[in-house]
């Protein structure tokens, strides 16, 4: 009787053991593997959504508003409003991914096995990539509103200058009058600019801006004088002070241009994220 009992109580305990065994086998392989597949699919589903968004905001990067400083005002603007509308649906489409893109369930101990670390590290990779974007697609905000102004400012700047086109340069006193309204008008053109907040990645290149602005006040006034006293002295070192003025500036937009698409934080923002999007949509 003793020897039945016995062994009826090793089948009993056998069979514990197996089914604990079988309830491990479950908590350890095959839900973190369900867990690690279902988020996997999810987050590339995701990421195949989130990518392409993404890349309409890094191709507006490269539009002639961008690159050339030499864009018309309204070409400008209307590639400005088109790329604000790419930063704005991709800020849409992250906002709409992140939970599929980063919500992987909590096993504890599920960590053990290989498919949910790789899981993990997707997650990790995934939720690095939003916060990532995101930063980015403020500094761009920050650029596209800036370089939005800054053709406001220009269209005031190139009304000034036709109004100056069209006077008659053999009428003295029109021209003298001509030109003491332009200067008014560029003295609060400048002054008006001086409010602006640029993004900090461009705070030197503004500074240098207003210096460039004031001297060409300055200029402008030295002009003004010399037309009113007639002194043709003054009136030639004026106006080649002026032609330095505008080239100067030239080749420092230029230079900006070149070192927004080269070395900028943006521009490496723009390279690393493409290189994490190639790296999940593999």
């Amino acid at each position: 009787m003793k020897s039945m009992l016995t062994k009826k109580r090793a089948v009993i305990i056998g069979g514990v053991v197996v089914a604990v065994a079988a309830a491990a086998a479950v908590y350890f392989v095959v839900i973190p593997n369900n867990y690690a597949s279902t988020y996997t699919k999810n987050a590339q589903t995701a990421q195949a959504k989130m990518a392409p968004a993404m890349d309409k905001v890094y191709e507006s990067f490269s539009k002639p508003v961008f690159t050339n400083p030499d864009v018309a005002s309204v070409q400008g603007k209307t590639e400005i409003k088109s790329t604000e509308e790419a930063i704005k649906d991709a800020e849409a489409v992250l906002k709409q991914q992140q939970k599929a893109a980063t919500d992987l369930k909590s096993l504890p101990l599920a960590k053990l096995t290989g498919s949910y670390k790789e899981a993990e590290k997707l997650q990790s990779s995934e939720q690095k990539y939003l916060a990532d974007a995101r930063a980015m697609l403020d500094s761009y905000k920050q650029l596209v509103s800036f370089v939005s102004t800054d053709l406001d400012f220009g269209d005031r700047a190139e009304k000034v200058g036709t109004e100056l086109e069209s006077v008659n340069a053999d009428d003295y006193d029109a021209t003298v009058k001509a030109i003491e309204k332009a200067h008014n008008d560029i003295k609060q053109i400048v002054a008006d600019y001086k409010h602006i907040t640029p993004p900090a990645s461009l705070k030197e290149y503004f500074d240098e801006a207003m210096k460039s602005n004031d001297k060409f006040v300055n200029s402008f006034a030295m002009l003004l004088d010399a037309l009113k006293t007639e002194d043709e002295a003054k009136l030639d070192k004026a106006t080649a002070d002026i032609d330095a003025q505008i080239a100067a500036e030239d080749k420092r937009s230029k230079e900006l241009i070149s070192q927004l698409h080269s070395t900028s934080d943006l521009q490496k923002s723009i390279d690393h994220l493409k290189s994490v999007q190639r790296d999940l949509n593999k």
